[in-house]
């Protein structure tokens, strides 16, 4: 009888087991994007400097991506900028951000968001500074008016869309 019940046992056990590894299976081909950084490729960031944009947005293939200029890697104390988007066709998902700070985010219209990063130390200029997931046209995300402060005061900020680029090299 106890051969039996150590088998019941065990059998139950790798049943319980299959099924969990199935629920975290499961939950990970429907969530991809938390394990998704995205990164600036050479060609971004020369087309960037080609520009002379101190900041760039993409929003092809995953959330809304804003990148800095290598002049500000260890410079940079906040950066803040409003996103402008079509809500009607556009919803952002402000609650999972990502990136490299410490966010602040202010609903400032319906179509409009005002954003704050403050950083701590040097940033990662070949990684996205704020990704904000989105849904619906990627085409209605604009990156507005965008200010960066520094150790040495605070400067107005030069901004591009690397979606053309991304485009344009398929």
């Amino acid at each position: 009888m106890k051969v039996i019940a150590h088998k019941l046992r065990k059998n139950l056990a790798i049943i319980f087991a299959a099924a969990v590894c199935a629920l975290v299976i499961f939950f990970i081909v429907k969530n991809p994007g938390l394990f998704q950084s995205s990164i600036l490729s050479l060609g971004e960031k020369a087309f960037m400097n080609q520009q002379k944009r101190d900041a760039a947005y993409k929003t092809n293939k995953g959330p809304f991506e804003i990148f800095v200029a290598e002049k500000y890697k260890t410079t940079i104390t906040s950066f803040e900028w409003i996103i402008y988007f079509d809500a009607d066709k556009v919803q952002l998902e402000t609650g999972n951000l990502t990136g490299q700070g410490q966010f602040t985010v202010k609903q400032t219209t319906k179509d409009s968001l005002l954003v704050t990063i403050k950083i701590s130390d040097k940033i990662d200029t070949n990684s996205e500074i704020i990704g904000i997931p989105f849904s619906w046209e990627a085409k209605d995300i604009v990156l507005g008016e965008s200010k960066i402060k520094t150790r040495k005061g605070r400067a107005q900020v030069t901004v591009g869309n690397l979606n053309n680029f991304v485009e344009h090299t398929k």
